[in-house]
């Protein structure tokens, strides 16, 4: 199990825990997608694609950061949010390898 710089095990992981934080952003984007298609009276699924803004990103954030202890900023969010899944995936996980970069360093 990977713990992150800080975290409230004390437990400090030794490589970037990317597979984790790539599932929490995928998963949270199904929870979201699924949460829209209710609200329109659609099936979870139904090709529903979600609307990526800040708040949506926002819990993405808090995601990570309850399953690896990795604070990470909203800096990474393009104003009026991401347009796409796969840009969204690749944007947070960049800022948060560069987020788990600094903490490492400034942990060591």
């Amino acid at each position: 199990m990977y713990m992150c710089v800080g975290n409230s095990n004390g437990l400090i992981m030794t490589d970037f825990p990317k597979n984790i934080i790539e599932h929490a952003i995928r998963d949270e984007l199904k929870v979201i997608a699924a949460d829209m298609a209710g609200l329109q009276g659609q099936l979870p699924g139904a090709g529903c694609e979600p609307e990526i803004d800040s708040q949506n990103v926002l819990r993405i954030l808090c995601r990570i950061e309850e399953e690896t202890g990795l604070y990470v900023s909203e800096d990474c969010v393009p104003p009026g949010g991401f347009d796409d899944v796969e840009t969204c995936v690749a944007a947070i996980l960049a800022h948060a390898q560069s987020t788990w970069t600094y903490a490492k360093e400034k942990a060591e």
